[in-house]
């Protein structure tokens, strides 16, 4: 009655071999997430927040977890992840749902070397099937909003059926490099059917 909460922590380390010698480098991170009804059996939020070093492959989004300094040493990018979320159940068998996401990136550079260095070549990123240009933008940012709904369309002895429909729109930002900050967007729709067999 009072929701679904959780704290959530990660530790891992990133080991690689310069000058004949191994180096570890620590990263992780700490969160939390929570369901909580607003309206009970009508509407709850959903919200879930993570942060730390190292933690992008956690995310919807797959960024980058580590880099490297000069010295050849792993680094790992400091990283935040946030969503938040309604879902509704205005009748049975149907829910509607709607999501905001963020997962951003700090610039992490030694010297010459890192994530997101500014010498990075983006002249070519708006430029499309052109083998000779390039673009090396690494990402700054990913967001994205999404709404969609299910419904039942059998629930019984047989199982459950239902279809469903989703939109959402993905924006992409990189890193300011030669040439600017290249960004890049989509808007999917999607339509689904789903069967399970057991309740």
């Amino acid at each position: 009655g009072w929701g679904h909460y959780e704290l959530k922590g990660v530790l891992r380390g990133f080991t690689d071999r310069a000058d004949h010698n191994n180096q570890t480098s620590i990263a992780g991170g700490g969160g939390a997430s929570a369901t909580i009804p607003i309206i009970p059996t009508m509407l709850e939020l959903q919200a879930s927040f993570l942060a730390g070093n190292g933690i992008g492959r956690y995310g919807s989004g797959q960024m980058a977890d580590a880099t490297f300094n000069e010295d050849g040493s792993f680094a790992a990018i400091p990283e935040v992840q946030a969503l938040v979320g309604l879902i509704a159940h205005p009748a049975k068998g149907t829910d509607l749902y709607a999501y905001g996401g963020l997962e951003e990136a700090q610039k992490t550079v030694d010297g010459n070397a890192g994530y997101g260095l500014a010498s990075l070549n983006n002249s070519g990123c708006d430029i499309e099937g052109d083998p000779a240009t390039l673009c090396q933008g690494v990402n700054k940012r990913l967001w994205e909003v999404t709404a969609g709904v299910w419904h039942d369309i059998y629930n019984g002895s047989f199982g459950r059926a239902a279809v469903g429909a989703q939109g959402e729109y993905v924006k992409r930002e990189a890193f300011e490099g030669v040439g600017g900050a290249p960004s890049a967007d989509e808007a999917i729709v999607m339509i689904s059917f789903r069967y399970y067999p057991f309740k």
